[in-house]
């Protein structure tokens, strides 16, 4: 049996629904097929996009190619029962949010579900329309809120990196700066070197043979000092 799609715009029926709900595409899993229809019913009013599957190998064949929010599975099915299915899902879907069906005979597979399966929550059989519609919304609050820290955890990762490259980008800038500084000092001192140079030169040629050359003058003041 191909997995079933149950769009938010199906035939509503008289379940009450939180406010304010949060939109999220559900994967209900179960072998028992009026299960999944009553699970059809209780979200037929919702914003959800429900998906059914009749079988975990099923299920596993839809996660390949689709996105889902939240696994919702029973614990009891042929070939593949609920805790391996999840244990499953948990390791290639980690950001999906899992939820179980069982009954209160199954409490030893629950609690290896809770173990393996890194299940968020289990509803008992028969469950409540009500919890269940809310279970279902804290499930998504929960996943928006995860995501949301991923999110900022990233972009904070991300700012760092910049920060970093930043930093020394602009060591090498304060450097190579410096450098031209340096190198710009050299040629004024060579400069000024030069123009005195110069200038002794033209006081030296003046016509007054008499007069001791600059560089005569000079050499004495070393001597003396």
């Amino acid at each position: 049996m191909l997995a079933q799609q149950l769009e938010p715009d199906d035939q509503p029926d008289n379940h009450e629904q939180p406010a304010e709900q949060l939109t999220g595409h559900i994967l209900c899993v179960d072998d028992e097929l009026p299960i999944l229809m009553s699970l059809k019913r209780v979200f037929r009013r919702s914003k959800y996009k429900v998906t059914t599957a009749n079988s975990a190998a099923e299920a596993l064949e839809f996660l390949e190619n689709n996105e889902v929010d939240i696994i919702l599975s029973d614990m009891r099915m042929p070939e593949m029962d609920g805790n391996r299915f999840l244990s499953i899902a948990a390791e290639r879907w980690p950001g999906t949010v899992r939820m179980l069906l069982t009954g209160y005979s199954d409490m030893e597979s629950t609690v290896g579900a809770i173990n393996d399966g890194g299940i968020y929550r289990y509803i008992a059989k028969p469950w409540d329309d009500t919890d269940l519609l809310m279970c279902i919304q804290r499930a998504l609050e929960i996943k928006f809120l995860r995501s949301e820290r991923d999110r900022l955890f990233a972009i904070t990762r991300e700012q760092n990196e910049e920060l970093v490259t930043l930093n020394g980008s602009l060591e090498n800038k304060v450097l190579e700066r410096t450098r031209e500084l340096e190198e710009s000092n050299r040629h004024i001192e060579l400069a000024y070197d030069e123009s005195i140079a110069v200038f002794s030169r033209i006081i030296g040629m003046r016509e007054d043979s008499a007069s001791a050359s600059t560089e005569e003058v000079a050499e004495t003041a070393d001597l003396v000092a």
